[in-house]
């Protein structure tokens, strides 16, 4: 590697281009790595030609210990449109536009694949709103998804959604696993950056081809060609499925140098000194974690065990300097890798590991955790 990049996000875990591309055209790990990066490269210009910078994007796209990810709720029986999907937006996108996220992705759809009485029991617990709602086969809930949204914005989120639609239900906190996202299998509609909505295109350059409403709330439409969106644009609701995590990794670690094997089949460590500064700087988060004080090995196999099954982000090559002097002995390969953990009262909550990674022997050093 010769430049330095940061990648917030590959999307090979719900987009199966590049996966396939490796199965049907034999694609070596270097392909892949050019292939990638050169997207990113036209994705970069392409959003410059329009005033994004790409790596404002990184809050929409990545998982945040300070932000949350909210599902909002719908009953579609209550909206009289057949085209439910459309209308409802006309309530969403102007509580986004007003009191939303300036950085967020946007997903929407129906509940799909869970058994009705596990989607009503999952609903019943995790659902803020109305104790009693009506209880429908689960594709007749419909989602609205949004990432990195701050508890205040998510208040009168809320609240302004009450009062626009009586299909909303409320709102599930998805920021960590619950068994609800096993049915959310969501195609995201739209990024948002201040007031531009980022959506796919097609050959012609058409975008925003579901015609949804932004523009009559004050967004400005920008198209970026379809998989170059799907791939490098699209945020990664984590389902929690082990095989598509494990294809994910392969191909985002490939773009590290890695050989197409999956983070799982890699060795995961600590030396001695790096223990030492994760207890000295982040012991706050170790301590929530349950970590703190632990064996070394304890502490190092809690972690693997972990990211084994993780989504990879903020994939990134660091060129080594010391003061102002290049020193190609110090360039660094980077990940970071989502994990959960319950603390003392058993709340599950969401950590950032990062990672060096070493393609030479498909090794990561855990290098940070908060």
């Amino acid at each position: 590697m010769s430049t330095p990049f940061t990648i917030h996000s590959i999307n090979a875990y719900t987009h199966g281009l590049l996966g396939s591309m490796v199965g049907m055209f034999g694609l070596e790990p270097s392909q892949m790595r050019k292939l990638v990066l050169d997207m990113h490269g036209q994705v970069t210009e392409r959003l410059r030609d329009e005033g994004i910078e790409y790596s404002d994007l990184r809050n929409a796209l990545t998982p945040t210990t300070k932000k949350n990810e909210i599902a909002f709720i719908f009953d579609s029986t209550r909206v009289e449109n057949w085209n439910y999907g459309l209308e409802l937006a006309k309530s969403w996108i102007p509580a986004l536009s007003d009191l939303g996220p300036e950085k967020t992705a946007i997903s929407v759809g129906d509940l799909i694949g869970l058994p009705a009485e596990l989607a009503w029991a999952a609903l019943h617990r995790y659902l803020v709103g109305p104790e009693d709602f009506q209880l429908h086969s689960p594709e007749l809930y419909f989602v609205t998804y949004m990432t990195n949204i701050t508890a205040g914005q998510l208040k009168k989120m809320d609240c302004d959604l009450r009062g626009r639609t009586k299909a909303y239900l409320g709102y599930v906190d998805c920021t960590v696993w619950n068994p609800l996202k096993l049915a959310m299998l969501l195609p995201q509609v739209g990024l948002r950056v201040g007031r531009k909505i980022i959506t796919t295109a097609d050959e012609d350059g058409n975008a925003n081809l579901p015609g949804y409403p932004f523009m009559s709330s004050g967004f400005e439409i920008v198209g970026v060609e379809d998989d170059h969106y799907s791939i490098l644009l699209d945020h990664r609701l984590d389902n929690g499925v082990p095989t598509w995590a494990q294809e994910d990794s392969r191909i985002a670690l490939s773009v590290l140098g890695g050989d197409f094997s999956p983070l799982s089949e890699g060795d995961v460590f600590a030396k001695e000194m790096r223990i030492t500064y994760l207890q000295e700087n982040h012991g706050a988060s170790l301590q929530r974690a349950g970590l703190l004080g632990s064996d070394n090995n304890v502490l190092v196999e809690a972690i693997k065990e972990k990211i084994a099954s993780g989504l990879v982000y903020n994939l990134r090559f660091i060129e080594g300097s010391v003061g102002s002097e290049r020193v190609p002995e110090l360039d660094a390969t980077m990940f970071t890798v989502q994990v959960e953990f319950p603390d003392e009262e058993a709340e599950v909550k969401r950590y950032q590991v990062g990672l060096k990674y070493r393609a030479e022997d498909h090794s990561s050093e855990i290098t940070t955790f908060f």
